[in-house]
C-alpha cells in the first residue's frame, strides 16, 4: 500500500522554515523512522523552508525529492525510495499563469500496466 499525504505549508504564515520543520517532525512521528511507501506533496513553500526540508536527515535518508517554482512559492513532492517512479515532470497550468504543477508517474504493477500520475500544485 502506498500512502499519500498532501500538506499546505502556507507561504503567507510567519516562520516558514520552522513551520516546514514542524511538519516534517509530525510526519516522522506519524510514519516512523522507517517510513512505509509514502508520497508527500507539499504546497506553498518558501525558499527558506525548502532548505530546511532538504537539510532534514529523515528526508535525505528515505526520500527522493522534486520541486517546482511558481511565482515566489514552491510545490514539492517527496517519494520514499522504495516506490518505483517512472517520470518526474512539471507543467505550466496555463498560458500567462505563473503556477507550475509538479507531477510524478508511479508504476504500480510490473505484470499489468497500472499507473498513477500524481500532481502537486496550489491553485
Amino acid at each position: 500500500m502506498i500512502r499519500v499525504v498532501s500538506w499546505n505549508v502556507d507561504s503567507q504564515a510567519p516562520s516558514q522554515p520552522q513551520r516546514a520543520a514542524a511538519a516534517i517532525v509530525h510526519l516522522k512521528e506519524v510514519f516512523g523512522n522507517q517510513p512505509p511507501p509514502l508520497i508527500i506533496m507539499l504546497q506553498e513553500i518558501q525558499p527558506d523552508a525548502l532548505k530546511a526540508i532538504l537539510a532534514d536527515r529523515w528526508i535525505k535518508e528515505h526520500f527522493l525529492t522534486s520541486h517546482a517554482v511558481s511565482d515566489d512559492r514552491l510545490v514539492m513532492m517527496l517519494v520514499t525510495k522504495d516506490i518505483p517512479t517512472q517520470q518526474w515532470f512539471q507543467i505550466s497550468l496555463g498560458e500567462g499563469l505563473v503556477e507550475q504543477a509538479n507531477l510524478l508517474d508511479v508504476c504500480l504493477s510490473l505484470v499489468k500496466i497500472e499507473r498513477w500520475i500524481l500532481c502537486a500544485d496550489y491553485v
